[in-house]
């Protein structure tokens, strides 16, 4: 809820997301509701900005609710006791997450769509243990633990070479866990296709 709260506040926010998530009229109504009940054990507070809703201790909170006369008159009324929010506020942290989450994204989308540098592509795939790698990953993702393993190099020497595969857009890495997965990079692949193209007429040419 926190992060569909932050990400509805994006001026890119999706229109029909943004309208779904507005539900503070049918809030507003289950409020009047409750009110009206007087039901042991929830508490209601209304404030200027905010009103909290405890029940049985556990407490939710909303912002900014259109207030219809008879929560107007409940926030006048001695009913209205004040709270005081006790819970963890995650909404701080979803934000943070949210617009972490979004630049990983958009880096990443834009490892893979760049245009391919051949040079770095030839220098990345020019050495035997890094075009061996390359290679063992055709069809596959793979994990750093298995290539570890299969090329009996240490992790230094993995990381090294795996920067380089990397750095060049050819292969494509994720985190998992502890680890990281590593796959071809399909867009990069088919660019370097179309570079070698003529070079494969050249070769089907009569010298």
């Amino acid at each position: 809820m926190n992060f569909l709260n932050s990400y509805v506040k994006k001026d890119y926010a999706v229109p029909y997301f943004r309208k779904k998530y507005y539900f503070k009229e049918d809030v507003a109504r289950i409020l009047e509701n409750l009110i009206d009940q007087d039901i042991e054990g929830i508490e209601i507070h209304i404030a200027d900005d905010v009103t909290y809703v405890s029940v049985k201790g556990l407490q939710f909170s909303f912002h900014q609710l259109d207030y219809s006369p008879k929560l107007e008159a409940y926030r006048e009324s001695d009913a209205n006791v004040p709270q005081e929010w006790t819970q963890l506020r995650l909404q701080p942290y979803a934000k943070d997450l949210l617009d972490t989450a979004i630049e990983t994204a958009n880096e990443g989308l834009r490892r893979l769509i760049r245009p391919i540098d051949p040079v770095l592509i030839f220098k990345a795939l020019g050495d035997p243990i890094r075009y061996a790698i390359y290679t063992s990953l055709t069809g596959k993702e793979c994990c750093a633990c298995n290539l570890l393993e299969k090329f009996s190099i240490s992790q230094p020497t993995l990381s090294h070479h795996m920067h380089k595969l990397v750095d060049s857009g050819i292969i494509n890495v994720r985190k998992d866990g502890i680890w990281m997965r590593y796959s071809i990079n399909p867009i990069a692949q088919d660019q370097l296709k179309e570079l070698f193209r003529p070079l494969k007429f050249l070769t089907q040419c009569e010298l």
